[in-house]
């Protein structure tokens, strides 16, 4: 497993071709540290626009209870407790550490907690969607993962992997240490930040809500608060995603 500052030092080519003009903002939760108990969780979506993002989001306890039904549906009472344990593991391997509000908030805009979720005509695969060039993605029967086979899946997506690089983010831990979180987001939606001043202009199979929406889950909006992509694109302008 490659660790971020390896990236950096293996693929210095990223910084010019994944990061446009980055700049830092101090005040964005990227470790548990940072993250203080917050407000109450959302009760209606909020359009996010231009670098709109939270300042300051629910800790990860708060967004596992709201969350945790909609985990359930698809996974038994041991897995649903393996996919907490090891976003709690993965966030803190990370250097920094990730917060887990922020891992788990990615998982649900991802996957909503399915394992076995498949994606881009097979391309993106887990819980977080995970492209995989040169390092097999690591998948399981979601009736049979383990912990270990959970981790791994998450480590691939925080922590990054081989063979990575654009238009695959190397993972969101190597992609927060220049960015705000916000661009973060979508530089790992879209494999690059497209326009550092509008965090929803997104390219071709790629989501132009993506920031918003997890913006929105980071603020604890459940899951049955999401917009559609028809309300989102009536209500904030967002025009639908591509499929491809």
């Amino acid at each position: 497993m490659w660790s971020t500052r390896q990236y950096m030092l293996a693929f210095p080519f990223l910084l010019a071709t994944v990061f446009s003009a980055p700049t830092a903002h101090p005040a964005d939760p990227v470790s548990p540290s940072s993250v203080t108990p917050w407000g109450t969780a959302a009760t209606a979506y909020k359009c996010f626009t231009g670098t709109g993002f939270p300042s300051q989001f629910l800790p990860f306890d708060e967004l596992w209870s709201i969350n945790q039904d909609a985990i359930s549906q698809g996974n038994g009472e041991e897995t649903v407790a393996n996919i907490k344990s090891a976003i709690q593991t993965v966030s803190q391997q990370a250097q920094p550490p990730v917060s887990p509000s922020l891992i788990l908030a990615q998982i649900m805009q991802e996957s909503g907690g399915d394992l076995g979720r498949t994606g881009d005509n097979g391309k993106s695969v887990g819980l977080m969607q995970v492209q995989l060039h040169s390092e097999a993605p690591i998948t399981c029967d979601p009736g049979a993962c383990t912990l270990e086979n959970i981790t791994g899946m998450l480590q691939q997506s925080i922590l990054g992997h081989s063979g990575s690089g654009p238009p695959v983010s190397p993972g969101i831990a190597y992609d927060l240490e220049n960015n705000s979180v916000g661009a973060a987001l979508r530089i790992y939606n879209t494999g690059h930040l497209v326009d550092p001043n509008n965090l929803q202009t997104a390219t071709p199979c790629s989501t132009s809500s993506y920031v918003s929406d997890i913006a929105n889950r980071l603020l604890g909006l459940w899951p049955q608060g999401m917009l559609d992509p028809q309300e989102l694109q009536d209500q904030c302008g967002f025009p639908p995603a591509t499929i491809c």
